[in-house]
């Protein structure tokens, strides 16, 4: 499996330096930002995937994304930047989730939530896509090294996540994400929607994985992928 990054080409002496990480987290911050506005649309929603229902209408503060890296880090520095890009993108989701909810009628809650996981399952799906070569595999080691470039799992100096087993057959993934670990109620509402596209990433992948949730004796969640 290949990824379609292509981080071969000269940097010009003259741009602040980055690397392949910084990259990837610029992407990531990207995906989440484009899940983000996902959410809000209902084009591709047909009567036999969900009941009709009327999603509220929100403005949602553009960031930068639509540029190269290079492009951003003119006048700050890469780590800079791509941290503040991090705190908006995760601030903006949370605050749609909020207002989605907050301002769908009860009765409508329901129809809501299929909406985002849908929504969230697609763009996960879209992702794969995007990023790797459409070649199936049945090791779930390289599952792994396909996640750890998703926006929700990642590695480095970034790690969300403790591997509590690896084999070609088994993955077991406990996170540590501090935003899954909020006490207000619209802060944990983001999980749902991030388990369903990592589970369409995922069947993008390979749809034969078994992805199972579990809660640890610390509430932490798991991610259990088997085949």
């Amino acid at each position: 499996m290949y990824s379609k990054f292509d981080m071969n080409d000269a940097q010009p002496w003259h741009q602040r330096a980055y690397d392949v990480f910084d990259e990837t987290q610029y992407l990531n911050y990207k995906e989440m930002h484009l899940l983000t506005l996902s959410w809000l649309t209902e084009k591709n929603i047909t009567s036999y995937e969900l009941p009709r229902f009327k999603l509220p209408k929100l403005t949602v503060p553009q960031l930068p994304l639509h540029q190269k890296l290079t492009e951003l880090i003119e006048e700050q520095s890469t780590k800079e930047k791509l941290a503040e890009l991090e705190k908006k993108s995760w601030f903006i989701q949370k605050q749609v989730i909020n207002a989605l909810f907050h301002l769908t009628k009860p009765k409508s809650l329901g129809h809501l939530e299929s909406h985002l996981k849908l929504k969230s399952w697609n763009h996960g799906r879209t992702c794969y896509q995007k990023r790797w070569d459409q070649e199936h595999t049945s090791d779930l080691k390289t599952l792994y090294q396909t996640l750890i470039y998703t926006p929700f799992i990642l590695a480095g100096e970034k790690q969300n996540h403790i591997i509590l087993r690896s084999t070609q057959n088994e993955l077991i993934i406990e996170l540590t994400n501090k935003h899954y670990q909020s006490k207000k109620a619209f802060e944990q509402n983001l999980f749902p929607f991030h388990l369903q596209w990592i589970k369409g990433f995922v069947y993008s992948l390979n749809p034969k994985i078994i992805i199972k949730l579990q809660v640890s004796p610390s509430n932490r969640f798991r991610l259990h992928f088997s085949l």
